[in-house]
């Protein structure tokens, strides 16, 4: 193998790693936010369902 052979492969691998890293770190944003979202509506459940509720007779 060449060298320019080899640093492709090297950069390629550093760009594969990177995106790994990138869609890791979103994905455990993702679920964070979501894991907010749930504690926030679990410790306001009755004032939602109560304003749920006030717009039907």
């Amino acid at each position: 193998m060449t060298t320019r052979v080899r640093s492709e492969i090297r950069r390629r691998s550093g760009q594969v790693m990177t995106e790994f890293v990138l869609v890791a770190g979103v994905t455990l944003m993702f679920f964070g936010i979501l894991a907010i979202f749930l504690n926030s509506y679990l410790e306001h459940e009755y004032r939602v369902l109560s304003l749920l509720s006030s717009q039907y007779p």
